[in-house]
């Protein structure tokens, strides 16, 4: 990596004395301090010769495989383009090696098949490929990678670590087979490809190794034009972006200008973006969650948060993390381009990424509560309090606010945020169908257009006493139908404290991780499906965007009677909550004799 060739004797070493092998000349380099952890104080190699002159031009080619290998454990990191030139740099190696000296490889196997005699080679090569269809790596193979990680400085997760066993495990194979058809006569075919991820998905060109940050370029540097773009107006120009968004933007901005060593626009190619969002994904997924993180390291350089925090073997950054970083660079580059900085395609754009594997699998997404799960959440000691405590809560608390925000989430499929976010004057009526206005108001800004609905009262919640708890909010003149909670976060939402609470409740009962307060949207569409409601009802329902053109474009949507039969489709047949029903209810219960908001105009339908 620009190491000039030597043509004095500079890290050559002579063998002498008694015993000693003809190969006398070998390279000496002693390891900067920095890196002695991992290669030692020294590295000693044999050059295979006696001869100086060819010492000499052995040590220069040696030298600078060396000297690159303490570049790339100082940036400690493996690509998948540097995978396939490990794999590459081993089979031309091995190949000469072999060559050279085939051993018994040419010699006729001890095992033998029905159609006659084959070589060690051959045996070699079924068993190579056995490995790599059960990805149980020989242990030489296995030993190699190790050693390839080991010059870069960094130790492989699961995944990596297998990539470099097959294509290492190719390399073999290729070289065993290549061994067999030149003894045989032959001439062998172009060298296939080691690693397929070393491949561009969509141009099929090869990637290259990401070794240095590119600085060649005439455009501003990434943190300066970073800054412009997140003092514009270009930026959140649809919506205008929440306090999140900006903040998760600098992160990813700066994070991506800390990779590349603030790189010139112009600079960056797909290469460098597809190395970042490689690298990134390595990051442990609680990093900035825990209260042991401060705001030093938040702010620290990426390297350093990246080697203080490391992913766990088979875990690291979400796909959608990493898809929201990338994202944040398009965005930067789109700027650009519309500012004359760059031209030409965004280096951001028509990255693919696919689900990692982990141990038992591909990561699960979070999933819907199971009817146990549900019982648990709903006789649990923070829902199933006495009638009159749910109804008339002595004093409201984002604790008696719990006891509301699950059961409408299971029989509406409301966002968290949507329910806590609800004033009294969003529960309505028209045409006799009581129902939530689920809408945007100052310092409440819903998720999406689609957000903005009705959603029909369940008769379950009615059945618990909601008419109840509404008339006591009514009676003590509060403004929100869960008046205590407050607000937080970076977008200071009034579901943020009550969030972590419904957290702690569900790690107290157990319930995995991969279900949250989402996942009774999950249970909701679950239901709907299996209904056999129609996909644009329950979008409807759900606050999602309809998925066909027809109706997303053209529909003014369902009447709120038609919503109100998809609402009634909701049940749960595990499910019983007679525990939270009013003691001997005689007559059915109706809404607050305060009255609702009659119509969305509040003057009547």
């Amino acid at each position: 990596m620009g190491h000039r060739p030597l043509i004095d004797d500079s890290y050559l070493k002579k063998r002498v004395g008694k015993n000693r092998s003809r190969h006398a000349w070998y390279i000496r380099v002693v390891v900067p301090k920095d890196l002695r952890h991992v290669f030692g104080k020294t590295i000693e190699e044999s050059l295979h010769t006696t001869d100086v002159l060819k010492a000499r031009r052995s040590r220069n080619l040696k030298a600078v495989e060396i000297f690159d290998s303490f570049e790339r454990a100082r940036l400690g990191r493996m690509t998948s383009a540097d995978i396939q030139l490990e794999a590459e740099r081993y089979r031309q190696k091995r190949f000469l090696e072999l060559r050279e000296k085939p051993g018994d490889l040419l010699q006729i196997g001890r095992e033998q098949y029905d159609d006659g005699e084959v070589l060690q080679a051959e045996l070699m090569v079924d068993h190579l490929a056995e490995a790599i269809a059960e990805e149980h790596w020989l242990p030489d193979i296995h030993a190699e990678a190790m050693n390839t990680a080991k010059r870069y400085g960094t130790v492989l997760g699961a995944a990596q670590h297998s990539e470099l066993c097959l294509a290492i495990s190719r390399a073999e194979m290729d070289v065993m087979e290549r061994l067999v058809i030149i003894h045989r006569g032959g001439i062998p075919p172009a060298a296939p490809v080691l690693s397929t991820k070393a491949f561009d998905a969509l141009t099929g060109e090869p990637l290259q190794p990401i070794r240095s940050s590119p600085q060649k370029g005439t455009a501003m540097r990434i943190r300066q034009a970073a800054s412009k773009y997140l003092d514009s107006s270009y930026a959140g120009r649809s919506q205008g972006w929440t306090e999140q968004t900006r903040r998760q933007t600098t992160v990813s901005l700066n994070f991506f200008a800390d990779f590349t060593k603030d790189a010139p626009l112009d600079a960056v190619t797909r290469q460098n973006v597809a190395a970042f969002i490689e690298t990134l994904a390595k990051l442990d997924p609680n990093y900035g969650k825990r209260k042991e993180d401060n705001r030093k390291d938040k702010k620290a350089d990426f390297n350093v948060v990246l080697k203080k925090y490391p992913a766990e073997v088979g875990k690291g950054l979400s796909i959608k993390t990493l898809k929201r970083h990338c994202g944040s660079i398009a965005g930067l580059f789109e700027w650009a381009k519309d500012m004359g900085q760059v031209a030409g395609e965004n280096p951001a754009k028509g990255h693919r990424f696919s689900k990692r594997k982990e141990p038992g699998g591909y990561k699960k997404d979070r999933e819907p509560f199971s009817s146990h799960e549900l019982r648990l959440l709903l006789t649990g000691p923070r829902i199933s309090a006495p009638y009159e405590q749910r109804v008339r809560p002595a004093e409201h608390s984002a604790k008696t606010a719990l006891r509301w925000l699950v059961p409408i989430a299971l029989y509406t499929g409301m966002r968290l945020d949507e329910i806590c976010g609800l004033r009294v004057v969003d529960i309505r009526e028209e045409n006799n169908i009581e129902f939530f206005n689920v809408t945007s108001y100052e310092d409440h800004r819903l998720k999406t257009p689609a957000s903005e609905r009705q959603v029909p009262v369940h008769p379950a919640l009615i059945e618990i006493g909601f008419w109840d708890y509404l008339s006591y909010v009514q009676e003590a003149r509060y403004d929100f139908l869960f008046p205590a909670l407050k607000c937080g976060g970076p977008d200071n939402k009034r579901s943020w404290y009550v969030g972590k609470r419904f957290t702690a409740y569900r790690r107290e009962l157990e319930i995995p991780d991969t279900k949250v307060f989402h996942s009774f949207r999950k249970n909701v569409a679950t239901v709907l499906e299996q209904a056999r409601v129609p996909e644009n009802e329950a979008a409807q329902l759900l606050g999602h965007k309809k998925p066909k053109i027809t109706y997303g474009l053209y529909s003014g949507g369902l009447s709120l009677k038609e919503l109100k039969r998809v609402v009634d489709t909701i049940k749960y047949s595990n499910l019983d909550l007679r525990h939270l029903h009013k003691p001997k209810i005689s007559r059915k219960p109706s809404p607050p004799k305060h009255g609702l908001v009659l119509g969305l105009d509040g003057k009547g339908a």
